[in-house]
């Protein structure tokens, strides 16, 4: 029996399609509101979208100067990392995919 996709709905910036249940849009991280413009549940939801995103700029800063990152490991040299990929995607392709997902882990 095939699984039924979720529900969806374009979002409001970029028009991709979007889960209902998703508070966020995956694409262009645009915070999807529930309640008509100008009411207090409005309101309230805007104030709860501001704190998320000043918590998401924190995290999207702290990983991008390596913190969080597991202990002995620093983030990856990302030059070197796609050449070495290139190089070896003719000889393992196997381990290029290794290589690229340990690039661009998030």
């Amino acid at each position: 029996m095939p699984a039924t996709p979720a529900a969806t709905s374009p979002c409001e910036k970029c028009g991709r399609p979007v889960a209902f249940t998703a508070k966020r849009c995956i694409y262009c991280g645009a915070f999807r509101y529930k309640s008509a413009p100008g009411t207090p549940e409005r309101q309230a939801e805007e104030a709860v979208a501001r704190e998320d995103d000043k918590k998401l700029k924190q995290q999207t800063a702290l990983y991008r100067g390596g913190i969080g990152m597991p202990k002995g490991e620093s983030a990856p040299d990302q030059g070197a990392g796609l050449l070495k990929a290139l190089v070896m995607l003719f000889v393992n392709p196997f381990a290029t995919f290794k290589i690229l997902r340990k690039i661009f882990r998030p």
